[in-house]
């Protein structure tokens, strides 16, 4: 969800789309849905909230209302996907409080070299950095639990890769894929822990 120099790399990529390479540093397990399921005869009423923590100068708290409403989403649709809770209001009326915090620092630098790729038709590499860094507490009665996520991966942009990995997927796709992995891990290490209910045995 921290994507540095994204919307300029975005564009240089539609432009020459086999002149990027995409490298995950894959930090996180790959976790999917259907890992998640659960067996509650009653859903768990969740309620969270989320903040961010964004390194910018200007209008840093309008920016970081924003991230954090973002972020906020981004949970609850992946929540929603399992089928295992009900989101609530507030947190008097929720069995579970998420409390989640995330982290960005945007690299401003790098655009100067990612346009510099650009003007010299990608014979001067360039590259930039994406990243999901969160740190969240989960509540309920008796029981309370802190997880750290962070998973980040690298566009190289270079006109060789043209030849050399003519095949990529595209930059929105992996940092798609790496966000929603991460809110995935999140709510896997919730369900270890017991905060979503009674997990299915396995088929």
């Amino acid at each position: 969800m921290i994507f540095k120099s994204k919307s300029l790399s975005l564009l240089a990529c539609a432009i020459f789309m086999n002149s990027c390479l995409t490298v995950t540093a894959d930090h996180l397990e790959k976790i999917s849905p259907s890992q998640l399921k659960t067996k509650n005869v009653q859903k768990v009423k969740i309620f969270s909230r989320w903040s961010a923590d964004v390194s910018v100068d200007f209008q840093k708290e309008q920016v970081e209302v924003m991230k954090a409403a973002l972020y906020k989403h981004a949970f609850e649709k992946n929540l929603k996907s399992l089928d295992c809770c009900q989101l609530v209001e507030g947190p008097t009326e929720a069995d579970v409080i998420v409390e989640g915090k995330a982290f960005e620092d945007p690299q401003t630098w790098s655009l100067f070299f990612a346009l510099l790729t650009g003007v010299t038709l990608y014979i001067v590499p360039s590259w930039a950095k994406g990243e999901i860094n969160m740190e969240v507490k989960v509540s309920e009665k008796g029981n309370e639990r802190s997880y750290k996520l962070y998973d980040s991966f690298t566009l190289v942009q270079w006109l060789p890769f043209i030849v050399a990995v003519p095949f990529q997927p595209s930059l929105s796709n992996v940092a798609d894929t790496m966000t929603e992995n991460a809110y995935f891990n999140l709510l896997s290490k919730m369900q270890k822990d017991g905060f979503l209910g009674a997990v299915s045995p396995s088929t």
